[in-house]
Formats: structure tokens, C-alpha cells, sequence
């Protein structure tokens, strides 16, 4: 018959919980320090959330100039934080301009300008194309405002830039290595889509703010235009497959919108989202494993 063997003042029980309880400590500790690498750590700017990467960190989008005058400076607002823009106007006279954050206030927060010191000007009913990268780890960013002025002079009439459609998001699944593709109708009308085209496997050689939208990847085949309904309704939004993408490369999309009403009046979008970084990979790994030894120690602490 199995007795239980006695322990001296009770002392044996304590020091064995005392032991358990230091271990698991220090497996505590360890969860919590490779969680807080993981919650730090990025996918090439996006943060890891469950199994789906938020959207890319590359994005561009035509901006209107409806003043009906030349403007040869551009303040463009977002609605969070970028780590930088750059303008590009159609035409005469060409080239690309970079922005600089302004202070705020005089100017809101998170405005970038491009000012008549440059040499960018951009004719009366022209339009110009912002390219801009989100900071890392940040909600993504959309134009909000702005404004088209000459020689520091806001325009009479109609000095808010004009855009049209939102930021394209780009997801992929950390484990299946699905990408896809979500369009979000912003604007309270309809808008149609077309010319949409999608590339996957573009060479991290063009992933920088001047070149992103440069494809060298392959095409993947897919509707290449529909229509959205206004911003609230159930059809505002649509989500396309790109299936199974490589781990080294970035996703691309580019589009043109229109309102439904003025079907010639279009707009450019682009966006592109890389590949996991290995570091990133390796972390989940790391944390997976402390979490499974967490759960082990806790089953033998009841024991």
C-alpha cells in the first residue's frame, strides 16, 4: 500500500511550488520578451496581425488641380503619419519633387509641401501624382486635404486638391502565402474601376518610393474592371486573389477610378506590398515555441 511520505514542517510542497513558479517565471518572462519583438516586428513596413499583414506601404494617387490657374506649390495632408512624398506633374515641365513635413500648427498635422522653390508647377485643370510611404507599423495613410497655392498664395477657388478612390489594400496570409487584394469605395457616389492590372513577384530592386509601380513581375490574370457602389453600401468594396505569391518579391496593383457620373474624368491608384522579411518568420517560430512550453509548465504545475 503507498503512503505519503511525510515533509518536515511542510517545508518540501513550498520549495517545489516556489521552484515551479520561478521556472514558469522565466518562461513568462521569455513569452513576453519574444512577444514584444514580435508585436515590434514588421512585415517590409506593415505590422503582423493573427495570419493576414496589413495593407502595403507603398502607395500613389492623382491629385486635381481645379483652380483653373497654374499652381507651382502643393501642400498634400494625410490622415496619419508618412516617412515621405514625392509629386510628380503630367507634362511640361516635368520631373519629380520631393515634399517636407510642416510644422503644425500654422499647417495641420502630418502636411507635406511642395514649395514654389522647387520649380514644380502644375497647369489649371492638370492633375499630379502623390507617391507616399506609410511609416512602419502604422495605420495606412490617405490624402485627406490639402492645398494648391502660387508663390505661397492659396488659390481663390477650388484649393483643395482633388482626389478620387482610396488606398488599395494588399493582404497576405503569413502561413498559406495568399496574397489578395481589397478595393474600398471612399467617395459617397459610385465609381467605376478599370485598366486594373496585378503583378506578383516584382523584384525588391524597384521597392522604393520612385519605382514601386514599375512592374517586373508576372501578371496575374483577373476582371480588369467593375464598378462600386457609394461608401456605406454593402457593394462598396470588393476582394481579388492573387493566389499563392514567392516569399522574396512584392505584390503590385495599379487602377484607374472615375466617378460613374463623369466616366472621363479619371484617376490613377497604386499600391504595393513585400514579402515577409525571415527575421520576422524566425519570430514566430520562437514566440510559438515559448508559448508551448508555457502551456506545458502550467499542465505540470497541477500535476
Amino acid at each position: 500500500m503507498y503512503t505519503s511520505k511525510p515533509y518536515r514542517d511542510d517545508n518540501r510542497p513550498v520549495r517545489n511550488f516556489a521552484r515551479r513558479s520561478a521556472h514558469m517565471g522565466r518562461n513568462v518572462a521569455l513569452a513576453a520578451g519574444v512577444a514584444s519583438a514580435f508585436g515590434a516586428a514588421t512585415w517590409a513596413g506593415q505590422v503582423v496581425l493573427g495570419q493576414v499583414v496589413q495593407p502595403g506601404v507603398y502607395f500613389r494617387q492623382d491629385v486635381a488641380n481645379n483652380t483653373g490657374a497654374a499652381a507651382n506649390d502643393l501642400a498634400i495632408t494625410f490622415s496619419g503619419q508618412i516617412s515621405g512624398m514625392k509629386v510628380s506633374p503630367y507634362g511640361s515641365p516635368g520631373g519629380t519633387y520631393a515634399g517636407t513635413l510642416q510644422p503644425a500648427p500654422p499647417a495641420a498635422a502630418n502636411t507635406y509641401l511642395v514649395p514654389s522653390t522647387a520649380g514644380m508647377s502644375v497647369r489649371g485643370g492638370s492633375e499630379a501624382q502623390v507617391r507616399w510611404r506609410d511609416v512602419a507599423g502604422t495605420t495606412p495613410s490617405t490624402i485627406t486635404g490639402g492645398t494648391w497655392t502660387v508663390n505661397g498664395v492659396a488659390a481663390a477657388t477650388n484649393p483643395t486638391p482633388a482626389t478620387m478612390g482610396g488606398v488599395i489594400g494588399i493582404t497576405r496570409d503569413q502561413f498559406t502565402g495568399v496574397a489578395s487584394v481589397t478595393f474600398t469605395n471612399s467617395e459617397p457616389f459610385a465609381v467605376n474601376y478599370t485598366n486594373v492590372a496585378y503583378w506578383v513577384n516584382n523584384s525588391l530592386d524597384n521597392y522604393t518610393i520612385d519605382s514601386f509601380d514599375i512592374p517586373t513581375g508576372s501578371s496575374v490574370p483577373d476582371s480588369s474592371s467593375f464598378s462600386l457602389a457609394a461608401s456605406g453600401s454593402p457593394s462598396n468594396s470588393l476582394t481579388v486573389s492573387l493566389g499563392t505569391v514567392d516569399t522574396v518579391g512584392y505584390e503590385l496593383v495599379t487602377a484607374t477610378v472615375a466617378a460613374q457620373s463623369a466616366p472621363s474624368t479619371t484617376y490613377t491608384l497604386g499600391a504595393a506590398a513585400a514579402a515577409p522579411e525571415p527575421a520576422t518568420l524566425a519570430l514566430m517560430g520562437i514566440a510559438a515555441g515559448a508559448l508551448l512550453l508555457i502551456r506545458r509548465q502550467r499542465k505540470e504545475s497541477v500535476r
